[in-house]
C-alpha cells in the first residue's frame, strides 16, 4: 500500500493526506467489524485487505481532477477498474477472491447497494459499507472543515451560519441516509454524514459511534447563528444515538 501511495504522494495537498489517513482507518474498522461479527481469520483478512483498497479510485481522481467530487466522478467504479486491469495482483497473488473484492469495492459508495447473491459476497460489501462511514463520522467530528469537503468549504462559520434544507431534514427523520443529490446547503453537507447511521448494518458499527461520541461531538461542534438549526440538530441527536433511537434500531 505504501507502495501504492508512494506514486501520488503530495505533502502540501490536504486531500492527499485526508485520503491515506481515511484509508487506513477504513482497514482498522474493517477489521473491527469483521472481528465483532465473527468471521473466520481468511474473511477478517480479506476485510482489511479491502478496507485497503477501497478507495484507491479516490487518489487517481486527486490526479486527474485535483479535488474529490462524488457527483461527478465514480472513484469506487473506477478503482475497481483499476484492480481488475493489473493492480490487484500487487496486493495478493491468488485470483479466487478477485470477484468478491471488486464487488464490495464496486458498490460501496452507492446510495443503495444491489442485490447481490452471493452471501459472502454480500456481507463483505455490508462490511466495507460500514467501515467507510465509520471513518466519515470519524473525521467529521474531529477534521478541520477546510479537509472534509474538499474545495467546497473553507471555514467553520460556512457550517455555523447555515441551514438544514427541508430534503435532507425528511431524509432524517424518516430515518433514512439523504441523497447526496439533494445536499443544498453547506450544513447540508454535514448533517448527510450524520444519516449514515441509519445504514449501518452491523451491531459492532453502531456500538462504535456510540463509544466514540461522533454524532454527538458533530452535533454540538459548532455554535450555529440560526436558533431553528440548534433545535434540529438536537432533534438530529434524538433520531439517532438517543437511548430511544437504539433501542428502536
Amino acid at each position: 500500500m505504501k507502495e501504492f501511495l508512494s506514486a501520488y504522494e503530495n505533502e502540501n495537498d490536504p486531500g492527499f493526506e485526508l485520503k491515506t489517513v481515511h484509508t487506513y482507518h477504513v482497514a482498522d474498522y474493517a477489521r473491527i467489524i469483521a472481528e465483532g461479527k465473527g468471521f473466520s481469520e481468511e474473511d477478517r483478512n480479506l476485510a482489511v485487505l479491502i478496507g485497503l483498497l477501497h478507495d484507491v479510485g479516490r487518489f487517481e481522481e486527486l490526479r486527474i481532477r485535483s479535488e474529490f467530487n462524488s457527483t461527478a466522478f465514480d472513484h469506487a467504479s473506477y478503482g475497481a477498474k483499476m484492480l481488475e486491469e493489473g493492480l490487484i495482483r500487487k496486493f495478493i497473488e491468488t485470483d479466487q477472491y478477485d470477484s468478491l473484492i471488486l464487488e464490495a469495492i464496486r458498490v460501496h459508495s452507492l446510495y443503495r447497494i444491489p442485490q447481490i447473491e452471493d452471501e459472502r459476497t454480500r456481507m463483505h460489501a455490508l462490511l466495507l459499507r460500514d467501515a467507510d462511514k465509520l471513518d466519515n463520522l470519524r473525521s467529521k467530528a474531529h477534521e478541520p472543515v477546510s479537509h472534509m469537503f474538499g474545495n467546497h468549504f473553507h471555514e467553520d462559520s460556512e457550517l455555523a451560519d447555515s441551514l438544514i434544507s427541508e430534503p435532507i431534514m425528511n431524509a432524517l427523520r424518516n430515518h433514512r441516509c439523504a441523497d447526496i443529490r439533494e445536499r443544498k446547503t453547506p450544513l447540508d453537507y454535514y448533517v448527510t454524514v450524520i444519516g449514515f447511521w441509519f445504514d449501518l448494518s452491523f451491531e459492532t458499527s453502531r456500538t462504535t459511534v456510540i463509544e466514540n461520541r461522533w454524532i454527538e461531538i458533530m452535533v454540538n461542534r459548532f455554535d450555529y447563528t440560526h436558533p431553528e438549526v440548534r433545535k434540529q440538530m438536537d432533534e438530529i441527536l434524538s433520531l439517532t444515538v438517543s437511548e430511544k433511537a437504539c433501542a428502536q434500531k
